[in-house]
């Protein structure tokens, strides 16, 4: 399965944070249809996959990665079988009207409700997530005969190649880090030369609070770890200085949270591989499972490896293959290190 394969069948699949279990089974079967041999559990909506057998010689590396997805979950019924929602994760509210969505497991279509303009106010205000409606043309009693309290709801667009090396899809955050390290474990393997046990964690509700990837990491008790996550790219009118740049190679993370020695690590690899990278600082917390997966038991010594993305929670995510390459990349060259 090429990259751009992997990608859209990453994006396509459903995960809102809480209910992973199909992203589970879907990377699952990509791992084993590249290693057969390979052993992957799913625990707690979690997918652990032992890349290598364990040497007790060696230390153990982790690379995490969260696969679920922002979105929301079904509230209430109301009387003319429109659907009430609650929020998981943190969904941008400005693309909310006339958003196509889809409901449950046997992803039911539906629209969130908006007033056409003129019947709004001059000034229309962003919907709040208690003030959405969801239509999914029918009624009241045909729509709880479908669809259940607790259900949830995907904000979804199709996966499409733009021009260059660009990709607009839903759930690239993070679906694509989830892709570069699927990527870099094609090369850990090929190169068969990793100085490390290495895990695979593909975790899950970090949109939430980052549940998956503290038991996990309890569970599994690395000596590192290298979390891969996306951030902010460069779009129009943001502050050069806070975010990164598409293209320009995968972003090292700088932080208070993080191990100063294996990022420094991490920037004189790239550097010696003539990896594109670029420096990402943040100064406190790094708002990824890093900042969990570093306090496990007595402390990881962990670093992050961010995708520059755009648009960052709509359903339409933009990232660039060039950049997931390189994290790839860099993943690898650290393993064989």
């Amino acid at each position: 399965m090429d990259q751009l394969k992997i990608l859209e069948t990453l994006t396509d699949c459903d995960g809102v944070s809480g209910d992973e279990k199909n992203i589970c089974e879907t990377v699952s079967a990509i791992l084993k249809s590249e290693i057969p041999h390979i052993k992957t559990e799913i625990r707690d909506n979690n997918l652990i996959a032992f890349l290598t057998k364990k040497d007790p010689n060696k230390k153990t590396l982790l690379l995490d990665a969260h696969i679920d997805r922002i979105g929301f979950i079904v509230t209430h019924i109301t009387e003319n079988g429109f659907l009430k929602v609650g929020n998981i994760g943190k969904t941008d509210t400005k693309i909310l009207p006339a958003a196509r969505v889809y409901v449950g497991e046997k992803r039911l279509p539906g629209v969130i409700c908006t007033k056409p303009p003129h019947l709004s106010d001059k000034e229309s205000k962003p919907l709040s997530v208690s003030d959405i409606l969801i239509d999914v043309g029918l009624d009241k009693k045909a729509t709880e005969e479908k669809i259940s309290v607790g259900d949830r709801v995907l904000l979804h667009e199709k996966f499409t190649r733009l021009q260059g090396d660009r990709i607009a899809a839903s759930a690239l955050d993070n679906r694509a880090g989830a892709a570069a390290i699927i990527m870099a474990m094609r090369k850990i393997i090929a190169e068969n030369s990793s100085k490390y046990n290495v895990v695979l964690l593909f975790s899950s509700c970090e949109e939430v609070n980052e549940r998956g990837a503290i038991i996990s990491t309890f569970s599994i008790n690395p000596d590192i770890a290298i979390v891969v996550d996306v951030t902010f790219a460069y779009s129009h009118g943001e502050d050069k200085d806070t975010v990164g740049e598409m293209g320009k190679g995968v972003m090292i993370g700088v932080s208070a949270t993080l191990d100063k020695e294996f990022s420094n690590a991490l920037i004189d690899i790239a550097k010696a591989e003539n990896i594109p990278f670029q420096v990402e600082v943040m100064p406190q917390k790094t708002g990824t499972n890093a900042d969990m997966i570093s306090t496990n038991r007595g402390g990881v010594k962990t670093a992050t490896l961010s995708i520059p993305l755009k648009f960052m929670h709509t359903q339409s995510e933009v990232v660039s293959l060039s950049d997931i390459a390189s994290t790839a990349d860099l993943i690898s060259a650290f393993a064989r290190s």
